[in-house]
């Protein structure tokens, strides 16, 4: 992640597994993290890196992160933005996991 101004960040992927495909190739094997929307490539919502994504905008405080899918063969960007719904859900779960992990390892 690096952060490009006041409100945005900048996160990077770039997989040897992928290394030798088009970024619309990838979207198009359906086992990957993003998926070919109508010709447009987009991270799954259900991807651990919209997760990371979301809450590293959270956390930064900022709205928007540009998602680069890098591959040997061309590049494609996606503006995400901020779902503070979705960071909501995400802060709620880790603060049940810490509240279970954390009172049964010291009581």
């Amino acid at each position: 992640m690096v952060l490009l101004n006041v409100n945005a960040v900048v996160h990077v992927l770039w997989k040897l597994k992928i290394a030798d495909k088009t970024p619309m190739e990838v979207a198009n094997l359906q086992t990957y993290h993003v998926q070919n929307i109508n010709g447009e490539i987009k991270l799954k919502p259900s991807s651990p890196w919209y997760y990371q994504i979301q809450t590293q905008l959270g956390v930064c405080g900022r709205d928007i992160c540009d998602f680069v899918l890098f591959t040997s063969k061309a590049i494609s960007v996606e503006t995400v933005k901020f779902d503070p719904d979705f960071y909501k859900q995400i802060v709620d779960r880790s603060h049940a996991f810490f509240d279970i992990v954390f009172h049964n390892y010291f009581n």
